[in-house]
């Protein structure tokens, strides 16, 4: 409450950083705020950094930091700046700094008679033509190599699925139907083994 009082004592101007506008008006909401979860507060939080320009890996050209806030809200400097966080930091990135934007920031702009209104609010924004492309796993599944294959068959056709079994303490499952479920599952590999066990 203290930091609110605070910060509401500010007579901010258009003329103003930006970036100092960000950190005394909405990096302080964000981490106090009690409806949102820590991880979501953790993400809100590294977008702000994106979108001032705060990336070790990557040189923002177009960030909002050394704006002044009349030329920071601005439609065109904002979708620059959410396109090159895009480019750089992928698709989904770049829609939560939107969604930073459009439920922090511009409200506090608003609040201190800034803005009348957000320049995003029903703006579209391509954020997927120039997007990073996500890092594609291995895909499908791998066959397993003859030294693989041998060990597993050697492991299964020696496993004894009454050792370890234990007889269930609730329902009306009793040890040999647990016995026999093992048995099954290692019949039922062994059988998939002669049309190409596959790893995935």
């Amino acid at each position: 409450e203290m930091l609110r009082a605070n910060a509401a004592k500010v007579e901010w101007k258009k003329g103003d950083s930006f970036a100092r506008f960000i950190e005394a008006e909405v990096r302080p909401r964000i981490e106090g705020a009690g409806n949102i979860s820590t991880t979501s507060k953790t993400a809100y939080l590294d977008a702000l950094g994106f979108m001032l320009g705060d990336c070790e890996g990557h040189r923002h050209s177009s960030s909002l930091a050394g704006m002044t806030v009349f030329d920071g809200t601005g439609l065109d400097e904002l979708t620059e700046c959410l396109q090159e966080v895009s480019r750089l930091h992928g698709y989904e990135t770049a829609r939560r700094c939107r969604t930073v934007l459009t439920g922090h920031v511009m409200p506090r702009l608003i609040a201190q008679r800034l803005i009348t209104a957000s320049p995003l609010a029903g703006v579209r924004i391509d954020l997927t033509s120039m997007a990073k492309a996500k890092k594609q796993g291995r895909k499908g599944g791998v066959a397993l190599s003859l030294p693989e294959f041998n060990k597993v068959y050697e492991y299964l056709t020696t496993l004894d699925p009454a050792e370890g079994a234990v007889e269930p303490s609730r329902g009306h499952w009793k040890l040999d139907h647990v016995i026999a479920r093992r048995r099954n599952a290692i019949e039922l590999t062994l059988l998939q083994m002669a049309t190409g066990l596959r790893l995935s």
